[in-house]
């Protein structure tokens, strides 16, 4: 389902604000441009199924989280497989995801959605997989753009991405710390007879250190819980046990706080 579909990290998704100036083909939907200087119609992302809302037949939504932030999906009568898909599955699950990345833009504001076109349930190590590929692939376009800062050529949506969204070395090193961040929430799992933490205990630490008022997303719950050993599947388990303990509650959608 990759083929040549591009890989990139949600965390870069989310700060995509431009399109590519590349002609389009006939039928081919508008490319976006990436702060790594991606330019992209088709995207391959793996990830966990953490929402989703609607039903087939209508608009639906999902969140599929990688370990750097959220994609979010929106899929409508046109993606009849991909909603039929998304009313089959149930969350938390590992998905692959084929789609294209849309730029929406409202007033001053911009946000890159993903209309899938194909989701299927894969293991854990299929998603690990997809975050060592993407993080490869982010980590040469990282270069590319240090190259072309220091004054050598560069293809021209590298170019375009420094103008853009002008680039400097802080923005360099921040996505490269992203990207180090996501290798390791992959490192293997401790071996069974090593010390095993409770996950509701997890959690509450996970969530405790934000703040004793802060509201916290549930992407960055998961990807904490993620980044300390745990599977999506337990972190959003153990949320479920605190909030019918009461030590936990939604102040509003999406959103987790501590009581």
């Amino acid at each position: 389902m990759s083929g040549s579909h591009a890989r990139v990290f949600a965390g870069e998704l989310h700060r995509t604000r431009h399109r590519c100036a590349e002609g389009e083909g006939p039928g081919q939907p508008p490319a976006v441009l990436t702060p790594t200087g991606l330019c992209c119609r088709r995207l391959f992302i793996v990830g966990a199924l953490l929402e989703v809302e609607g039903k087939p037949g209508e608009m639906m939504q999902a969140r599929v989280a990688d370990p750097t932030g959220a994609f979010t999906l929106q899929a409508g009568r046109s993606e009849a497989g991909a909603t039929a898909s998304l009313a089959e599955i149930t969350p938390p699950a590992f998905v692959a995801v084929s789609g294209t990345p849309i730029l929406t833009v409202h007033s001053r504001s911009a946000r890159c959605l993903v209309v899938p076109g194909a989701i299927r349930i894969v293991t854990r190590q299929v998603r690990d997989a997809w975050v060592i590929r993407t993080a490869s692939a982010t980590v040469e376009r990282l270069e590319t753009l240090a190259a072309a800062l220091s004054g050598s050529d560069a293809p021209d949506p590298v170019m375009a991405a420094l103008r853009e969204y002008r680039t400097g070395t802080a923005d360099l090193a921040e996505m490269g710390l992203a990207v180090r961040a996501a290798l390791e929430s992959i490192r293997p799992s401790p071996p069974p007879a090593a010390v095993q933490v409770d996950p509701v205990d997890m959690v509450r630490e996970v969530m405790a250190a934000r703040g004793p008022k802060a509201q916290v997303p549930l992407e960055e719950i998961v990807a904490d819980g993620v980044a300390r050993g745990l599977d999506p599947d337990a972190v959003l388990a153990a949320l479920g046990t605190l909030l019918e303990e009461g030590d936990c509650y939604m102040p509003r959608k999406g959103f987790y706080r501590l009581v």
